[in-house]
């Protein structure tokens, strides 16, 4: 027997305040994405094997920044070792 794949389900605002209940037993198996006139706003996601810790930790807006890779924030191996080994 082959495990059910886990797929994002895409749902309204609407639908999803209507049924939260039945929408939260979904997040179980897969993350919702809750759109408001058709853009993405939300996602419901599982934490239920999670540290309260982590689950502040992965919704911290400044946690987010700083896992974004931004080029113009990165420095060589050799402009290190130069600012260093003066």
């Amino acid at each position: 027997m082959k495990a059910a794949k886990k797929q994002t389900r895409i749902h309204g605002i609407r639908e999803v305040k209507a049924n939260l209940s039945r929408f939260i037993s979904q997040a179980r198996k897969a993350p919702v994405v809750i759109t408001n006139h058709g853009r993405p706003e939300a996602v419901l996601v599982n934490v239920q094997n999670m540290d309260p810790e982590d689950v502040i930790l992965f919704t911290s807006p400044e946690f987010q920044s700083a896992l974004r890779y931004e080029p113009k924030k990165t420095i060589s191996a050799e402009a290190l070792l130069k600012k260093y080994s003066k």
